[in-house]
């Protein structure tokens, strides 16, 4: 009976069931049926047995889930698959931001020792289809974040690889025509040089260079003044917050509105609250002191300058 032969939905449902299971073969049977799908759509055509971006990101989704070895390396097949199948016609299995995001998010938190340079492929990956007419998927700074987090978590790697992937990342992200860095940027890139570099005077340079760049931009969140404490010496710290026109409140030193007025927090949004003209006015009036602090950096990062990366 034609009318209760299994379609797309059908095959879908249980793709996501698999999905959803705790059973240890999930991943392994979501891509059984998937490709069972593939295989009937391939014979028999129609928009019935057609495969779609739910076919894919679920089996996806199974696979990111799975405790396999080589589960990372299966979920980011199945979006080479999708990418074929796009390619070959199918708009329907066009991926999207949640395929690459999924695959990009378990290359970053798995133990895989080239993770951070896996991600940066499949970042770049992204970029390219979306500039070749693949709208739906536009780079965010979350694409780019993901990155900057794979290698801030690099525990087997090459920790000066990972750094020029950060930095790299970073400076991508600054010129990007699609976002830019945002709280979560800088905080995140702070994170990978306490891991990556060596606690002493190169961290310090490159902290502060950094911390120019997020105070001028207004992303100075909690996450990078908590790694900010981590990166330079008490000292440094206190000198670069109070010239900057911090003040104290409760033992702690408290940023300048300006310099949180873009992070999206709730905490930061809380104490912008009750700005006034003569904030703004008091604002003006450090400005000019804030920029005298600020040194030239050049140092160099693997035969790399990194006044050519910062």
């Amino acid at each position: 009976d034609r009318d209760v032969a299994p379609d797309t939905i059908t095959y879908n449902v249980c793709i996501n069931a698999w999905a959803r299971s705790d059973d240890p073969s999930s991943a392994q049977h979501a891509e059984h049926i998937l490709n069972r799908l593939e295989s009937r759509y391939k014979e028999f055509g129609g928009r019935r047995l057609r495969p779609n971006d739910r076919s894919y990101n679920s089996c996806i989704n199974a696979w990111v889930k799975s405790d396999s070895p080589s589960s990372v390396e299966r979920a980011e097949k199945i979006l080479y698959r999708m990418i074929e199948a796009s390619n070959e016609g199918n708009i329907e299995a066009t991926p999207n931001v949640i395929s690459f995001s999924s695959v990009m998010d378990a290359w970053a938190k798995s133990n895989d020792s080239n993770k951070a340079s896996k991600t940066r492929a499949m970042l770049h990956k992204m970029i390219d289809l979306y500039e070749g007419g693949q709208r739906s998927l536009r780079p965010s700074n979350i694409a780019y974040n993901t990155v900057l987090n794979a290698c801030a978590f690099t525990r087997n790697g090459d920790k000066n690889d990972a750094l020029l992937i950060a930095i790299k990342t970073y400076n991508e992200l600054r010129q990007s025509p699609y976002c830019k860095p945002d709280a979560v940027s800088y905080g995140t890139l702070l994170k990978a040089m306490n891991y990556l570099v060596p606690k002493g005077d190169k961290l310090t340079i490159m902290a502060t260079k950094l911390f120019q760049e997020c105070c001028k931009d207004g992303q100075c969140g909690d996450l990078f003044i908590n790694n900010m404490r981590k990166a330079v010496p008490k000292e440094t710290f206190n000198q670069l917050m109070v010239d900057g026109g911090s003040e104290w409140s409760k033992g702690n030193l408290r940023p300048p509105k300006e310099w949180i007025r873009n992070v999206k927090d709730k905490r930061s949004v809380d104490a912008r609250k009750g700005k006034t003209k003569r904030d703004h006015k008091n604002i003006e009036e450090r400005a000019p002191q804030r920029r005298k602090f600020v040194p030239q950096i050049s140092i160099n990062v693997g035969g790399v300058s990194a006044s050519d990366l910062l």
